[in-house]
């Protein structure tokens, strides 16, 4: 993941486009219990990988690419708030405050499932893009002249 430029971004997107789900998905799992190592080591990647991809195109102004990334990722590893903050700050570059609070519902919801909480980092970052994003206009709304 050192090597730099549009081969390198092309080769992560391939890398990502190989991701179906999380691992082992679909099986049984007391007949994987080997593989829990392994399992935690490719979750791991596939969010490095997806991470730095986001990362590289949210740099050259690829908000589509962000998107693209950082949903391929949250593929395998729904509760990263790592992706979840790429995301958060790929909408809010685009200005998009419903698509921000979207992701922040279903972060919500997933940590409700898993009895967690939100990291203070992401927290933060949410709070932060809240204030700098305008409220979303009110459908019908007229301005007084």
């Amino acid at each position: 993941m050192h090597a730099r430029g549009a081969a390198a971004d092309t080769a992560l997107a391939r890398a990502l486009s190989l991701v179906r789900g999380t691992p082992f998905a679909g099986t049984n799992p007391r007949n994987y219990l080997w593989a829990d190592t392994m399992f935690h080591d490719i979750v791991s990647s596939v969010v490095d990988v997806a991470h730095e991809l986001a990362e590289r195109c949210l740099a050259a102004g690829d908000l589509t690419g962000v998107v693209a990334a950082a949903t391929r990722g949250l593929v395998a590893s729904p509760e990263s708030e790592l992706l979840t903050r790429d995301l958060f700050r790929a909408h809010a570059a685009r200005g998009d405050r419903s698509a921000v609070i979207e992701a922040a519902d279903r972060l919500n919801r997933l940590n409700e499932e898993l009895g967690t909480d939100a990291e203070d980092e992401t927290i933060d970052l949410l709070r932060d893009i809240l204030k700098a994003l305008p409220d979303a206009p009110v459908v019908g709304a007229t301005s007084a002249a």
